[in-house]
């Protein structure tokens, strides 16, 4: 939850306006007018696809899976979907449900499901004690939505780390070395870490939801320089995962 609450006040369009709000305070200082300068720049800078594309292109290094050729797995392997948050009470549910992160994880996890004939693990816990834990909002969606049967819950979990070390536990005890890892392509690197330093001994990562640049759009454009919503959400969603990769980093060097 801290975690949270730090990014809201770190992370756009938090960070800046906060900036911009301490500048106007501080305006009869030239230290006052340069924040509210540097607030506006930031936070025109961060809406444009330029510099969220070049945000998000570190992040999504892995490959998709090829879509009908997939890797030959050969041992013993499940394939594991990364819980992404949830919508709280949703009218149209009458009960919390998957957001949208989480649902094109789940979503993927069942089509990899039906392509591999793999059983599905899903990993994610709850904000709050009174609360359903994120796996069971997903495991509803896989096997009612989708169709897709889940033979594992990981409902404990609050981070990434605890994702995998709660999720190689229960394979383990299974006896799964092998896991197909579905998550957000930004957010794979720092998973499949996780996954190594949990114990798995293999990990075949399964990236869905791309932000990056569409391979057919030129870098250097005009547009590039506008600023849009859309933008500011991939800079947003990129500069979490960077704080969080150097979070771990510092965390398990």
């Amino acid at each position: 939850m801290w975690w949270s609450s730090l990014s809201q006040l770190v992370l756009p369009p938090g960070g800046p306006v906060i900036l911009g709000l301490i500048g106007l305070l501080l305006w009869r200082r030239k230290l006052g007018k340069g924040l509210v300068v540097l607030s506006l720049a930031s936070l025109y800078a961060l809406s444009t696809p330029l510099l969220s594309f070049a945000l998000v292109s570190p992040l999504e290094r892995t490959a998709a899976l090829p879509v009908d050729d997939l890797p030959d797995i050969g041992e013993p392997a499940a394939i594991v979907v990364l819980g992404g948050g949830r919508r709280m009470a949703a009218p149209e549910y009458g009960a919390d449900t998957v957001n949208w992160w989480s649902l094109e994880r789940v979503r993927y996890g069942a089509r990899l499901h039906r392509q591999l004939g793999l059983p599905l693990l899903v990993s994610g816990g709850t904000p709050g004690d009174d609360q359903v834990a994120e796996a069971a909002l997903m495991a509803t969606a896989l096997e009612e939505d989708f169709g897709a049967p889940v033979t594992w819950l990981e409902p404990r979990s609050r981070n990434t780390q605890e994702n995998a070390y709660f999720s190689a536990g229960i394979l383990q005890d299974a006896g799964i070395d092998h896991v197909i890892l579905v998550t957000s392509a930004l957010h794979m690197p720092r998973s499949v870490k996780a996954f190594e330093r949990a114990g798995v001994s293999r990990v075949t990562p399964a990236p869905t939801g791309f932000l990056g640049r569409p391979a057919d759009e030129p870098l250097i454009r005009a547009a590039a320089l506008l600023p849009d919503r859309h933008s500011l959400q991939r800079s947003t969603a990129a500069l979490h995962e960077h704080l969080g990769s150097a979070w771990y980093r510092l965390l398990y060097r």
